[in-house]
């Protein structure tokens, strides 16, 4: 095990870090899927292979869309140090004035991700991705309700 003290936190030695970016109407089920799939991923010792952490452009409480709250430990220093990035959906996503721009808060969380960083998304988190320029002449689908705006936007 090593202190990784940008994350707060112990990462055993050759652990994958995965950063799991929550934003405010996030959908609970989401986040949820991230930390359950890559936390079943062991080697044949039965190691993990991912250290999963939840973060938001600031440490603290994030709305979701249920009648709970989660809290998140990390702030931007997750993104910065991570090895692949998740980028679930929000409520904002659904929104005509939010859809397909970013907050500076949410771009200067973004700018900290590393270049070699794997950054993928789920559902409707694609929006972020566009927006941030990262699918720019890639293929990138997203949740099937919103594809047409997504392809006007994008």
């Amino acid at each position: 095990m090593c202190q990784n003290p940008a994350m707060g936190g112990v990462q055993s030695a050759g652990q994958h870090r995965v950063a799991v970016l929550v934003r405010d109407g996030r959908l609970p089920l989401e986040l949820g899927i991230v930390h359950q799939l890559f936390r079943l991923a062991t080697d044949e010792r039965g190691e993990p292979l991912y250290d999963v952490v939840t973060c938001a452009t600031a440490p603290g409480e994030v709305r979701t869309t249920s009648d709970f709250a989660i809290h998140a430990e990390h702030g931007p220093e997750a993104v910065a140090g991570a090895e692949t990035v998740f980028v679930p959906a929000s409520d904002a996503d659904y929104e005509p004035d939010t859809c397909g721009t970013l907050s500076p808060e949410l771009a200067a969380v973004l700018a900290r991700v590393p270049e070699h960083a794997r950054v993928a998304s789920i559902c409707t988190g694609a929006f972020v991705l566009a927006a941030a320029g990262w699918l720019d002449g890639r293929r990138a689908t997203t949740h099937w309700n919103s594809a047409e705006r997504f392809r006007k936007l994008f």
